[in-house]
């Protein structure tokens, strides 16, 4: 995870119920913001976090990857939803 989105990321993803926390900072390294997850749930085929921390129009959106095999590939399909409304972050992060 670390090497997908920041460098400072914390937990495994592993199981259900585990948690995940994902900061950023600034070129000086002071902290910017950041995001915490919930896993929620996790198959070979799917993996869907819920977003229980961060800016406020994040909280309660979820984050899914639908994964599938296509011959020698695998086709990742991510997808944020659940956001209340249509805001400027959403669509930066969309």
């Amino acid at each position: 995870l670390a090497g997908w989105w920041t460098r400072d990321t914390e937990g495994d993803g592993s199981r259900v119920g585990s948690a995940l926390k994902f900061r950023f900072h600034n070129p000086a390294g002071d902290e910017i913001g950041g995001f915490d997850m919930n896993v929620v749930e996790l198959t070979p085929a799917r993996i869907v976090w819920s977003v229980i921390g961060g800016p406020a129009e994040w909280i309660g959106t979820k984050i899914s990857w639908n994964l599938k095999q296509e011959d020698d590939y695998v086709i990742v399909l991510f997808r944020h939803e659940g956001w209340k409304e249509a805001a400027e972050f959403m669509h930066h992060c969309s």
